[in-house]
């Protein structure tokens, strides 16, 4: 999840049938992410297209996004920074409070019961189209102690393969991330292959309008070392501040200045 976002273009998708098992070949899949925000009826764009690239096999899954990839193995999660070539790794199963020390896990485990979302499917789910791909829009609301969100996932059975790594692969993401493990919940129930997710988070002004959106799945030839950190990256320790960091207290001429 952290946060997954799309950019509505018009891009003709390529629909790909798989008449072999996944075990056979990898499957690529172009994507786009991005951030919009309404308000009063208009729509004003927040951030650039996004490009970003998934990639699975049998039990791995990748994501590309410009010099940065996620890589999940069994029992392993790799952050990777192709700029500076260094690697950060996360052993599986694991949860945001099991990689932090106190005192900063008890205030975490206490913002975490304040964001942890309960999901409620608010309407049977209903028939669309997303890129050419038959499918079906499944709607949820999302309420915790401090925000409300609506959520809602696209699934086809047009794509004859699963995409059960790269749901494991949001899942391992989710679980590192405070008050997310309710959408593990809801990948487990999903039926078909998930090809687009909208996150609608009101603000003071407005709407928060975060989306992912799948453009092409093609079936490609196997290469294990898509799921390999690269020769020469430099192991760094895991930056935790990608899922929680404690605001520092200002000083009081900070705090003057910033009123």
């Amino acid at each position: 999840m952290h946060r997954l976002l799309a950019n509505v273009a018009v891009v003709t998708a390529t629909l790909v049938t798989f008449f072999a098992p996944a075990s056979y070949a990898d499957v690529r899949i172009a994507a786009q992410q991005s951030a919009d925000h309404l308000r009063d009826g208009q729509l004003t764009r927040l951030s650039s297209e996004d490009q970003v690239v998934v990639w699975l096999a049998d039990d791995s899954a990748r994501m590309d996004r410009g010099e940065k990839s996620t890589i999940l193995v069994p029992g392993r999660m790799y952050f990777l920074d192709h700029a500076k070539k260094t690697l950060e790794i996360v052993t599986l199963p694991a949860t945001l409070l099991d990689l932090l020390e106190e005192p900063e896990r008890q205030v975490a485990s206490r913002m975490h019961q304040k964001q942890k979302g309960l999901a409620d499917q608010e309407e049977e789910p209903t028939n669309t189209e997303v890129r050419g791909w038959q499918s079906q829009k499944f709607l949820y609301s999302v309420q915790s102690t401090v925000s409300s969100r609506q959520v809602s996932f696209w699934t086809t059975d047009d794509v004859a393969t699963s995409d059960r790594p790269y749901r494991d692969m949001m899942s391992a993401w989710n679980d590192l991330r405070m008050g997310d493990q309710w959408m593990n919940e809801i990948f487990d129930t999903l039926p078909g292959f998930l090809v687009k997710t909208e996150i609608r988070q009101p603000d003071a002004r407005g709407t928060l309008i975060t989306t992912l959106e799948f453009l092409e799945i093609e079936k490609i030839s196997p290469d294990p070392s898509r799921f390999r950190p690269p020769e020469g990256y430099t192991p760094i320790p895991l930056d935790i501040s990608r899922w929680f960091k404690i605001a520092e207290p200002r000083s009081p001429g900070q705090a003057g200045r910033n009123r």
